[in-house]
């Protein structure tokens, strides 16, 4: 069955966010600061150090620390081959990154490049053509690998993408030219570089996931007219016929289609189903457990038709929350168990069916009698994950706690609908202290920002005794009447000056009191958020805290 597509693109607070949505229903959600990543990038470098051991090279791109190049990545490895016969140390080499650095790591690197277009991938320097499996029917598959082997360009490979169903040759025609000249441009660059240096960066959020996820039946809507610009000129690239259906719907776009809501269910641990069950989802470093439960479903009929009505509505659902969660590797699913051979079979037939719409790869294997299944799923390359949840900070790991920034949001969204209602000139949103830096924004201006969006005022206090996830929101009266703030509290405040007697520190004033900001002497002018180490009668001390 064809489900509509919808992408929705929401800009709030410095934040990119955009939703897809398929019948009305969030499937993903993608979050980040609109910028390029390193993974997918080309550069020119040079290889500082062989390592025999590791049957590997590091490669200087200038980017602090060296990139890591494993012998199967290097252009003509063979079995048998060594690092030494491949590579010699001081050598030019063009690279592009497979993995983002992390940590003391540096980034993974391959001289086997790849250039993704809308329907095809160029590979230079390889003969191969793949098409990608999750295009249905077979006979669509073998049709359009029979039009990449005929436009299939000397010395390069293609693989035809999930998005180039139903495409014509003068669709694929079109794309590889696109892609032929940008490979020109980036061996004419490399050329004439002095190494290190970057050749191509990869797409931004906005326009990979306009690439990845566009097809003929897709629609788009964005909350600003720059959005609305910037979408369309990329779309008009991509698939001109679609650039007029771009369409502009200002202010809370995600409030109005729902997402905020369904965004919020991904961070619980318990997601109720239509007919009365539920699931408990809970992910572990080795591997993500779902429980499948009846709950409520309980009616006035028998337990194995409750079982098989339970099992059906999870086998649609859960699907949908792997890629909500962007949940990847081992997932085991515990069925309410059924003796009948013929329903665990049904279950499984719903289950891959609802698998099959995911873009990252999967793999689903048997049901055993008392209802576990194994699913293995390959989390998308190239997209930055949710940011629904992070670890728990005060159990060491044991748990996960909604992230700031998935807080945050939630907290702009609740303020704006509050404010239409309230008649107070202001609230006073009390928070953890790790809150705070989320809501303020870079230089407070996330928070002035909503300050002008809804009309009233926003007062900000991180509580130290409060939990991560605790939100307290209260209309405010009298903005002039001093917070009962203590130690170790959090607030935002505006550096008035420099500390005459140090100058490496600011000074802010709160309520009454003079407040030394120690190592905010350079920050004159700027909100920033801060954690009070001292306040008393007329004077207090505070410092920094790093936004997160």
């Amino acid at each position: 069955m064809l489900l509509s597509q919808e992408i929705l693109v929401h800009q709030e607070a410095g934040q990119l966010l955009i939703a897809i949505l398929e019948d009305e229903r969030l499937v993903q959600i993608f979050a980040g600061s609109g910028e390029a990543p390193l993974r997918g990038s080309i550069y020119k470098g040079k290889v500082t150090n062989l390592v025999s051991s590791l049957e590997a090279a590091f490669v200087d791109l200038g980017l602090g620390k060296n990139a890591f190049l494993f012998i199967k990545d290097v252009a003509g490895w063979r079995p048998g081959k060594r690092i030494g016969q491949l590579l010699k140390r001081g050598q030019e080499v063009l690279v592009q990154v497979k993995r983002e650095p992390a940590g003391e790591k540096g980034a993974r690197v391959t001289m086997r490049l790849s250039l993704p277009g809308r329907s095809l991938v160029l590979l230079p320097g390889r003969n191969q053509i793949g098409v990608s499996q999750r295009i249905r029917p077979n006979r669509e598959r073998e049709r359009l690998r029979a039009l990449a082997a005929e436009i299939k360009p000397s010395g390069a490979g293609l693989i035809v993408r999930t998005a180039a169903s139903g495409c014509t040759r003068e669709d694929m025609v079109q794309d590889l030219a696109g892609l032929q000249q940008l490979y020109e441009r980036v061996q004419e660059q490399a050329g004439q570089a002095a190494v290190p240096a970057l050749i191509y960066r990869e797409s931004d959020l906005l326009e990979r996931v306009i690439r990845d996820y566009l097809d003929g039946t897709t629609t788009i809507q964005v909350n600003t007219m720059g959005l609305r610009q910037r979408t369309a000129s990329i779309v008009e690239r991509l698939a001109p016929v679609l650039a007029e259906g771009v369409e502009l719907s200002p202010g809370d776009l995600f409030g109005r289609r729902d997402v905020w809501r369904q965004w919020h269910q991904a961070v619980q641990r318990k997601v109720w189903l239509e007919c009365g069950g539920y699931l408990v989802i809970d992910q572990t470093e080795a591997l993500t457990a779902i429980d499948v439960n009846t709950g409520r479903n309980t009616g006035g009929r028998g337990l194995a038709e409750t079982a098989l009505e339970t099992n059906i509505e999870a086998a649609r659902e859960i699907p949908r929350q792997l890629r909500l969660r962007e949940i990847g590797g081992l997932v085991v699913v515990d069925f309410v168990g059924t003796v009948n051979p013929a329903e665990r079979q049904k279950v499984l037939q719903v289950l891959g069916a609802e698998l099959v719409r995911d873009r990252a790869r999967t793999r689903l294997w048997g049901m055993t009698p008392s209802g576990l299944v194994e699913i293995t799923r390959q989390q998308i390359a190239g997209f930055p994950r949710p940011v629904y949840q992070q670890i728990c900070p005060s159990c060491d790991g044991r748990g996960r706690v909604t992230s700031p920034l998935a807080l945050a949001l939630t907290v702009r969204s609740e303020l704006a609908a509050q404010a239409g209602q309230a008649e107070e000139p202001a609230f006073l949103v009390r928070v953890h202290p790790r809150m705070v830096p989320a809501l303020l924004g870079h230089d407070g201006r996330a928070l002035a920002d909503l300050e002008v969006k809804i009309g009233k005022q926003v007062v900000l206090h991180g509580v130290a005794g409060f939990e991560l996830e605790r939100v307290e929101i209260l209309p405010l009266t009298n903005t002039r009447e001093p917070l009962p703030i203590l130690p170790q509290d959090v607030i935002p405040v505006s550096i008035k000056a420099r500390d005459k007697r140090h100058p490496e520190d600011g000074v802010a004033v709160v309520g009454k009191a003079k407040l030394a900001v120690v190592g905010a002497g350079e920050m004159e002018g700027k909100v920033i958020p801060v954690r009070i180490a001292e306040l008393g009668r007329g004077r207090g001390r505070a410092e920094m805290l790093a936004r997160e």
